[in-house]
């Protein structure tokens, strides 16, 4: 092509291509900038959108010949080195990019400030994104439409002035406070290479212009999602980069906006709808965008740590930092049923919390502990295979786990009892046994050792926690015999041992507390269940203390004991009750094995005393009364 323009303005350091072709149709005193267009072979396009043509049709090397710029100078007008070739590149950001084009450029319709434009007349670069609102210089608004007529302002037609004849530079700017123009420094910085002017504390000021746009673009679409609209407001774009300012808690607030606005306040990471499904099906292949899902995966955790989150978690987010998580996720952890999770939760192998989802109560699962029991679960075994190990019955097996030697784990109707503890406890008998020296009768066999004496047997778990503490020595009498059966024990040692530790703490079964308080059986028992009277299991009995009894004593009496006491009927006793209105704490279930009477009720001493003594004193016959307990 031998023609070339008379007049070649030399291109300003920040210039658009799209304003410098328009000044290059000026200065050769062309009608209209379309001319411009005509020799370059397209029509009228935006500046970003020109350079996706440049090499498609030759447009580069046209404008060259008829400019005799360098590639370089002409490329540098565009976005070329900033964005990278947007309509021919395959990455994600290039692909976002490129969908929504409209989004984030001027197109057509271009802002300009009226303060720039005095200082000098030409169209800036930056003024090409429409994500930038504000001149980084001069802090004030860019008008994008004339004041007067209110005509956009076109990149087609001047923009030294409208066609209604209004100056553009003669326009009253609109000023703001320059802190509210961060969005205009970080374009301005990154578009000219002036980085250092950024807040190392945003986490912005870390990448290129292609991802500072694309982040803002794609959060801002989050939070104004109309479809419509080809431009994004200026409050818009400032909540979308308020976001980084204080990583990652904004972040966090816009996550829990964001869920408010779909109307999801509760359930899993899904709830967050296509954030979710954008940060694990395409942020996760960025490395530049891998801090946006480390920080959504440490909101998920915080959020079922604090029972925000409550149903369905996928298990790719489970990490051991997890505190809590729910059922669901539990049996899905575990690979088997809620059948078997609810087991695990009503057995209280596993520690539970309740939380509230604002619709109902759901029970969530201490994840350390889950991890505890899933490495156990690995050295499990049937309780058959237990009891045979051991030489026990199965009913044996189970007392020794309601004392804690050993743990269980129940799947369905099967339980699973730990190998490791059973190995271990078989080790500790056979490395504190000793070979027998002599037999005779002072020699029993290891079930024999449990029923040693007469009223206070030792039974099974003491022999074996005397065994553990090493205070008793078991004896080794044979070899090929299975489990605890190859050994037993001198009485001797245990009648000696099992003195030593009753002697300590004084325990009485109900039977005995009965005896010593003067009430039935069945009326203890009762107080042991509604735990008026508190209890410990030893050898798989309720046994109860010395300060137990005088505590209930101290706390309570039951209308039997009145009616010894006082030496009245217990007709006597209900209508002074009935008068005086004293309800009683409980009242005792009627036993079809009872006599011919009114069950007993229990009362606070205190109250039932004082109305007794003082408005009944008639009653009291000190001949009759019990010795206090």
């Amino acid at each position: 092509m031998s023609k070339r323009y008379l007049i070649v303005p030399q291109p300003k350091t920040d210039e658009s291509l799209a304003g410098y072709l328009q000044r290059l149709s000026i200065e050769n005193n062309y009608d209209s900038v379309s001319w411009i267009y005509n020799d370059l072979g397209f029509g009228l396009i935006s500046n970003l959108n020109i350079y996706y043509h440049f090499y498609k049709q030759n447009i580069l090397k046209k404008l060259i010949e008829l400019t005799g710029l360098t590639k370089e100078s002409i490329l540098k007008m565009t976005y070329w080195y900033e964005l990278g070739d947007i309509y021919n590149g395959d990455s994600y950001f290039q692909n976002y990019l490129r969908k929504r084009f409209s989004r984030f450029s001027s197109y057509n319709i271009i802002g300009v400030c009226p303060v720039c434009l005095k200082e000098d007349q030409y169209v800036r670069k930056i003024w090409e994104l429409s994500l930038y609102k504000i001149c980084y210089k001069h802090n004030c608004h860019l008008i994008d439409s004339c004041p007067n007529c209110y005509q956009p302002i076109m990149l087609t037609n001047s923009t030294e002035k409208c066609k209604c004849g209004f100056i553009y530079t003669t326009a009253k700017p609109i000023f703001v406070n320059k802190k509210e123009n961060q969005v205009g420094k970080f374009l301005y910085c990154l578009i000219y290479e002036k980085k250092e002017n950024l807040s190392s504390g945003n986490i912005l000021s870390k990448f290129n212009l292609k991802v500072f746009i694309f982040l803002i673009l794609y959060f801002s679409l989050k939070i104004d999602s109309t479809k419509f609209h080809s431009k994004l407001s200026y409050n818009t774009i400032n909540k979308a980069f308020k976001i980084f300012e204080t990583w990652p808690y904004g972040f966090y607030d816009f996550l829990k906006t964001y869920r408010k606005s779909k109307k999801l306040n509760f359930g899993g990471p899904s709830a967050f709808s296509s954030v979710y499904m954008d940060i694990y099906k395409k942020f996760k292949y960025e490395d530049e965008l891998n801090f946006i899902l480390t920080s959504f995966e440490e909101f998920l955790l915080y959020e079922m740590n604090e029972g925000v989150l409550l149903r369905k978690t996928n298990p790719k987010l489970i990490n051991k930092n997890l505190k809590w998580l729910s059922k669901y996720s539990a049996s899905k952890y575990l690979g088997v049923t809620m059948k078997t999770v609810n087991l695990l939760v009503e057995e209280k192998n596993i520690e539970t919390r309740i939380t509230s989802n604002g619709r109902k109560d759901v029970v969530q699962i201490n994840f350390q502990r889950l991890i505890k029991l899933i490495e156990a679960k690995s050295n499990m075994i049937p309780a058959y295979s237990a009891a045979k190990l051991l030489g026990i019955s199965k009913k044996l097996l189970l007392s020794l786990v309601k004392a804690g030697i050993l743990n269980k784990i129940r799947e369905g109707e099967k339980s699973y009892f730990d190998l490791r503890k059973i190995e271990m406890l078989l080790d500790t008998f056979e490395n504190t046994s000793k070979k027998k020296k002599s037999s005779g009768k002072d020699l029993t066999k290891f079930s024999g050792a449990c029923k040693v004496g007469l009223d206070n047997k030792p039974g099974l778990i003491n022999i074996i926690t005397y065994v553990l503490q090493n205070k008793l020595t078991p004896i080794l009498i044979k070899k090929n015999a299975v489990g605890f059966n190859k050994y037993g024990f001198y009485k001797s040692d245990i009648l000696n041992v099992h003195k030593q530790e009753s002697s300590k703490t004084s325990y009485f079964s109900i039977y005995a507390v009965s005896e010593k308080l003067n009430i039935p059986s069945y009326y203890i028992k009762f107080l042991v269940e509604n735990n008026y009277i508190e209890s410990l299991m030893i050898n798989n009995r309720k046994m109860i203390t010395e300060e137990s009894i005088k505590e209930y004593s101290r706390k309570y009496i039951t209308s039997l004991e009145l009616a010894r006491k006082f030496n009245i009927s217990a007709t006597k006793i209900k209508k002074i009750v009935l008068e005086n209105k004293i309800n009683p704490i409980v009242n005792f279930p009627i036993q079809k094995v009872l006599i011919k009477r009114p069950p007993p009720s229990v009362y606070v001493i205190d109250d039932i005393m004082s109305a007794f003594i003082y408005n009944y004193s008639n009653l009291y016959n000190p001949k009759n009364v019990l010795k206090e307990k």
